[in-house]
């Protein structure tokens, strides 16, 4: 049994004493993820009193408990190895010779022992938990600071090894200390190398870049933050002193050696007579050694020496042996450091423009493919999606200047940006963010990057929530491409990391980005196959908020918003420019909501003196709450009853655009008729044979007019980063604008944003194929579209222009609203992104 037991004790050893030495550089590995989590908490602005009453027990230790104890573990075990480096002196718990091990030592093992490997793997666990496990970064320090970090941190795990872990492991095992073996350090040194390849190499450097970062933003750099800094550079000057010592140990073994004479016969035979003795004593010493039961079956002279003091020689094969085992560490990084670089290389990128179009199963709907560059080591390049690349340098307009031209426009921008004072729009925020994606997230391990860069500080001439802003959308569009690549994993954890500053009720940028990584979450989800609600629960709350223009929110948002008002007004004016003449009046609304657009008309017609119109009839065509039509019907009586005109209202509801039919809608001959279709088209986008139907309908009609208004927005392509791009411009310009125009504490802007948008966002973002019904295309599509029922566009009037620019004026925030003419309909944006189009049609 014994023999047994003792086939088992050295490989147990071996392997324990290994697992338990990784324990130090581990170490690091928390303490760079703390200082991780802590920044991500100073960016948001969380106090402690929020983490212990919104996060769980097992984050709560990983950011209050552990710091605690794992720095001022490091800090001693560092400072000791820096102390043991200098001098070059053994401490008295190393031992050349088997022997019991004392109390004290032993118990002082096992506590640093076990406490720290409490506190490693609790913070591994904690770090998981909180989502920083993988936070890597983009832009890596230099080549000689990460070397000789990576040689300290190799020396302090050995000084660990073999201070605290053997003593455990040897008097668990054998009872005694235990002599080191090349084997073991060998292995260990590997071991060593394969964590720094797979993890540490990645995160340490936050220790420094963290510190680098706060120092930037101005927020305030805490213990924990110092200490982390600290043990950075601290193990940097161990390995500084490991190669000053390394590089003198070989000038002496190249240059100091003893010059023997051989001419010197005295000389020879003196050596050969120190030799002989040297025999003899050994000879006599190890005689001496086996019979008093010392050393029992002992063959290794090198065994000898170090039982009897002689030692010299072994000392300089185990330094031999750990500076060729250095340098081939140092000469790996160095070749993987080559090939990271050349493998990761991504050449700049030229501006593309992608068509708009409806969406049909061809070929022509995908946007060009870029050809990806050539790699000059015949490696398979990494693989990076062009296409939202492309579509962002779109957007950003990122010209093909050098980084530091880049470095020096965006300084100069924010230095007019602090002198003028003015907040920054959420389009620039997101330029920025897109700009710093394509350009500092091309060198990344696993999907991750910390989106820090050498060039980054340029941002820090913005204020500090602007800067969180930038990297909030920097982490979505990360999160959004690892979603398109399929990469659930990662993609959750960058979701994960957004949720921690995004919120419903925050600034636009973190509304914006709480309802989209919802979206991301959703389609996760869906291709996961943990999707539970069904699209038709989704599609009938899709219809009633249709129906959302008759509530106080859209009504209130009527009033504070220029947009719809500015469609309307305009749209009036042109119908009542064509139907001046007519006695008898006829309005098809296809999309009536509260009705408040007819107002103006009613108004208008009203006080037309000198030939009054006998009738006014509206007829509501819709598939919504047949409810809402007879309010809407009821308000618009009161109205046109005070002003004493002649009106009838009739409704016209349909479950389905299919069955929708000239018929349907009642039609007198000597009625002058104009259509009135406003967002209601790109609701059947989904549907072509719906949409079909409604333009053949309305042609057998035959209307004088047909004012269409529309959302100028391309969310209809087949690409989901393309889309995914899109829609976070587009809606950022209604976040941004709703900031400007509503207060922010508004249960009206909470109401359209969480209802209204957040479902838009949600279907566009989440759903494909018939699932997807929130779709809307471009001016230049539906010109395309209504060429095919012989619809000619018709000139905006001067009029209707007039009236669009007169209600600008009347609201505080009018001069961010632009008015585009395009060709000749009406563009209507938001500080230079289109919203929404306006045009007039009639049939040939």
């Amino acid at each position: 049994m014994d023999s047994f037991a003792n086939l088992f004790r050295e490989p147990f050893q071996f392997f324990t004493t290994i697992l338990l030495s990784l324990l130090f550089p581990l170490s690091f590995l928390i303490i760079s993820r703390l200082s991780v989590a802590h920044y991500l908490i100073d960016l948001v602005g969380y106090s402690k009193t929020e983490i212990s009453n919104n996060c769980d027990l097992l984050i709560k230790f990983f950011l209050q408990v552990n710091p605690i104890f794992l720095h001022v573990l490091v800090s001693i075990i560092s400072v000791a190895a820096l102390s043991h480096t200098l001098t070059g002196g053994t401490s008295c718990f190393i031992k050349r010779t088997p022997e019991p091990v004392s109390r004290l030592r032993l118990y002082t093992a096992w506590f640093f022992v076990c406490i720290l490997q409490i506190c490693v793997g609790l913070g591994i666990e904690g770090s998981i938990a909180a989502g920083v496990d993988a936070y890597e970064i983009g832009y890596e320090r230099g080549f000689l600071t990460r070397a000789i970090f990576f040689l300290g941190l190799n020396e302090t795990m050995f000084f660990w090894s073999n201070i605290f872990v053997k003593p455990v492991v040897d008097d668990t095992v054998f009872g005694i200390l235990q002599e080191n073996r090349w084997i073991e350090k060998a292995a260990l040194a590997m071991s060593f190398g394969g964590l720094w390849w797979w993890r540490l190499r990645d995160e340490v450097e936050f220790l420094v870049v963290v510190v680098e970062k706060k120092r930037d933003l101005l927020i305030s750099i805490g213990l924990a933050d110092f200490v982390g800094w600290w043990l950075y550079y601290l193990t940097v000057t161990i390995g500084m002193i490991k190669i000053v010592k390394t590089l003198v140990w070989l000038v002496y073994v190249m240059f100091g050696r003893r010059v023997v004479d051989f001419d010197n016969t005295d000389g020879d035979s003196r050596n050969n007579d120190e030799k002989d003795d040297q025999f003899h004593l050994k000879g006599y010493e190890r005689s001496e050694l086996v019979v008093n039961g010392i050393e029992e079956g002992c063959v290794d002279i090198d065994s000898l020496y170090s039982i009897c003091g002689h030692n010299n020689e072994e000392n300089t094969s185990d330094e031999q042996v750990r500076t060729n085992l250095l340098e081939d560490q140092q000469q790996s990084l160095s070749d993987w450091t080559q090939n990271h670089f050349l493998t990761n290389t991504v050449m700049p990128l030229q501006p593309v423009q992608i068509q708009s179009t409806i969406e049909a199963p061809t070929n022509d709907d995908f946007p060009p493919q870029v050809p990806a560059p050539a790699n000059s080591s015949n490696e398979k390049p990494k693989p990076f999606s062009l296409a939202s690349l492309e579509l962002l340098s779109n957007y950003g307009r990122l010209s093909k200047k050098s980084s530091e031209e880049n470095l020096c426009t965006n300084a100069l921008s924010c230095e007019a940006h602090l002198e003028n004072s003015h907040k920054l729009p959420m389009k620039e925020i997101l330029r920025a963010a897109g700009e710093r994606y394509i350009q500092y997230s091309t060198q990344r391990l696993d999907g991750f990057s910390m989106f820090i860069h050498p060039y980054g500080s340029a941002l820090s001439g913005l204020c500090m929530e602007e800067t969180r802003d930038v990297e909030l959308v920097h982490l979505l569009l990360a999160a959004a491409e690892e979603v398109n690549n399929q990469q659930f994993h990662l993609a959750s954890k960058l979701i994960s990391r957004c949720m921690w500053v995004a919120s419903d009720s925050g600034n636009p940028v973190q509304r914006l980005s709480y309802y989209f990584a919802k979206a991301l979450e959703e389609r996760i989800d869906r291709s996961t196959g943990r999707y539970t609600c069904t699209d038709e629960d989704h599609h009938l709350k899709y219809i009633k908020i249709m129906s959302l223009g008759t509530n106080s929110a859209f009504l209130t948002c009527h009033q504070l918003i220029p947009f719809s008002q500015v469609m309307q007004f305009a749209g009036v004016q042109t119908i009542v420019e064509n139907v001046r003449s007519a006695k008898k009046i006829h309005l098809i609304d296809f999309n009536i909501r509260s009705g408040i657009q007819w107002i103006v008309l009613i108004q208008a017609l009203a006080e037309k003196g000198d030939s009054p119109i006998e009738l006014l009839k509206i007829t509501a065509v819709g598939s919504i709450e047949k409810e809402n039509f007879e309010a809407t019907s009821n308000t618009l009586h009161s109205f046109t009853k005070s002003l004493g005109l002649p009106f009838s209202f009739d409704i016209v509801f349909v479950s389905d655009m299919k069955d929708f039919k000239k018929e349907s809608v009642n039609i007198k001959t000597d009625e002058t008729v104009a259509v009135y279709c406003n967002s209601i088209l790109r609701t059947m986008l989904s549907k072509p044979d719906c949409l079909d139907n409604l333009m053949k309908v309305v042609r057998s009609i035959g209307p004088t007019i047909i004012v269409v208004g529309e959302v100028e927005a391309n969310h209809n392509s087949p690409s989901f980063l393309n889309r995914f791009i899109e829609t976070l411009f587009f809606y950022s310009a209604f976040f941004d604008c709703f900031e400007d125009c509503m207060d922010r504490c508004s249960p009206c802007r909470t109401t359209i944003e969480g209802v209204y948008f957040g479902e838009g966002i949600r279907n566009i973002v989440a759903a494909e194929a018939e699932d997807r019904f929130t779709r809307n295309v471009k001016l230049e599509v539906w010109r395309a579209f209504f060429a095919r029922f012989g619809m000619v566009e018709e000139e905006l009037s001067e009029s209707a222009w007039y009236q669009a620019h007169l209600i600008l004026k009347q609201f505080a925030q009018g001069s961010s609203c632009d008015l585009q003419k395009d060709g000749k309909g009406l563009i209507i944006g938001w500080k230079g992104t289109p919203i929404h189009s306006l045009s007039i049609w009639k049939f040939l």
